[in-house]
């Protein structure tokens, strides 16, 4: 039975262990049981008169979490922090903002959901600095976010659009950032249903004046190659909506090499728009743009020898 006597009058804590009053000069005796580390805070205990009786044995295999806790204590932190905190680090951090006079008793709810140590060392660090928590669900992120969501915050974005249950990898949290950085919108991306090979495309064509032209034609449904080509076409002025068309299925009838053989053709001021036929092969296609080539070279040549 763990006893703890306050005499009013000295305002000392007498510290006792089942009967026995422990001192400076019995208390290795009483503990000899128990580690070094432990007994070292049980003597600081006593010189201190800091009442730790009852977490001496929670945490005797763990001296370090102990020696905080009575740290805590000497610091006035209160006792619902040693239920809920099973890091030594973690009330470090506590006693840290305690000490720079900042109310610690708004994080006491997201102790209570029990999360990670890693989620309250992000957690406690974001509430100490001032960023604003009240739109974040952090029972449904993940730990390997913790660091692209801290890298976001401190930047500024709303990293409550990625809270949203979907299990994002960094990549792709990183992307949309790069697209929101551009001032672009990323809640079509936010279904997490876009392909990285895309997304990666669409990061590196964000700081470009096309696509704001570009994105209203793209899909999840993209292949990386036709997407390629999408940007290519858009850079020199084709019109978008003639070479964007999907089928029932939303997939893309132009592959990425039908998409560069109309662009060739359009880029030289040919009929382009005969080759939109989807019935045509890329040989077809291709014996298409090499008769538009020659008829061309002919009427070149044609022109030297009038000149």
């Amino acid at each position: 039975m763990i006893i703890i006597e306050k005499n009013a009058k000295e305002r000392k804590i007498n510290m006792l262990w089942g009967n026995k009053k422990v001192t400076i000069n019995n208390y290795k005796d009483i503990f000899k049981d128990y580690s070094r580390d432990v007994n070292e805070v049980i003597r600081s205990a006593i010189l201190d008169d800091t009442p730790i009786e009852p977490y001496i044995d929670r945490f005797r295999n763990n001296p370090y979490l102990l020696w905080q806790v009575k740290m805590s204590i000497d610091e006035g932190l209160d006792s619902f922090w040693f239920d809920v905190v099973s890091s030594g680090s973690i009330l470090v951090d506590l006693r840290v903002l305690h000490r720079k006079g900042i109310n610690i008793v708004p994080l006491i709810k997201y102790f209570s959901e029990g999360l990670s140590d890693s989620h309250y060392e992000y957690i406690i660090k974001w509430y100490g600095e001032g960023y604003s928590l009240s739109k974040y669900n952090f029972d449904i992120l993940p730990d390997d976010l913790l660091e692209s969501f801290d890298y976001g915050i401190r930047l500024g974005y709303p990293m409550h659009f990625f809270n949203n249950g979907v299990q994002f990898s960094r990549e792709y949290i990183m992307c949309c950032l790069k697209i929101l950085s551009h001032g672009h919108s990323i809640g079509r991306f936010l279904d997490g249903s876009w392909c990285i090979e895309n997304l990666e495309l669409l990061s590196r064509y964000s700081k470009s004046k096309y696509y704001g032209k570009m994105i209203g034609f793209v899909s999840k449904d993209i292949t990386p190659s036709v997407l390629v080509e999408m940007f290519e076409c858009c850079k020199v002025g084709m019109p978008l909506e003639e070479i964007s068309v999907v089928d029932f299925n939303g997939v893309y009838v132009y592959s990425g090499v039908h998409l560069s053989i109309i662009r060739e053709a359009y880029l030289n001021n040919w009929d382009y728009r005969s080759l939109l036929d989807t019935s045509l092969s890329i040989n077809e296609l291709n014996s298409r743009l090499n008769v538009m080539k020659y008829n061309s070279s002919k009427k070149v040549s044609g022109r030297l020898r009038k000149n």
